[in-house]
């Protein structure tokens, strides 16, 4: 009966000895571990841990041995070119930063196809990101493609505490008609 698994194995004097002929004759760890009834990692870690009673197997070299696969070989590279790019894959182009057009934000506003500036609240003053209070509406009143920063103007409305959006741009933003 295989005892792999069961909790109530202990190292007694006798188990230990018994371990340590079988060490001494060669013998594996799983071969110890199935003759003493317990597991090949409690054999190998109470070797380790006991090393006075279990030494560590040398070849006549001096080398430790072990039961390791032996180290595969790599083959020799070899030298290969790329392949050059083909007509289906063009060369990737540049980002185009915002800052970097030289259009000024109203040019680049009117432009744009998708100006949110419609969306801005009759009343309401536009009030830039960088100067907005926990408070206020954070809906940008210009194109995505043209958001200059931290002057890029913004709703600033008032907002519910923890959100980001007036009432009627959080409808907007949900899909729900104001």
């Amino acid at each position: 009966m295989s005892a792999r698994g069961n909790l109530s194995f202990s190292w007694s004097e006798d188990v230990t000895a018994k371990a340590q002929i079988l060490w001494r004759e060669g013998l594996s760890a799983a071969a110890i571990a199935t003759r003493i009834g317990t597991s090949r990692s409690a054999v190998c870690g109470f070797a380790t841990r006991n090393r006075d009673r279990f030494p560590q197997r040398i070849n006549a070299a001096g080398q430790r041995v072990t039961k390791s696969k032996p180290a595969k070989t790599k083959p020799a590279k070899v030298e290969t070119k790329k392949p050059k790019r083909s007509v289906m894959q063009p060369a990737r182009q540049s980002i185009r930063l915002p800052w970097a057009n030289p259009l000024t934000v109203a040019e680049r506003s009117a432009a744009s196809t998708r100006d949110l500036s419609r969306y801005h609240i009759a009343g309401l003053t536009p009030v830039a990101f960088a100067d907005l209070a926990n408070d206020q509406c954070r809906f940008p009143l210009e194109a995505f493609e043209t958001v200059s920063g931290p002057a890029s103007p913004c709703c600033g409305g008032r907002t519910a505490e923890g959100a980001s959006y007036c009432a009627a741009h959080y409808r907007l933003m949900r899909g729900r008609s104001t």
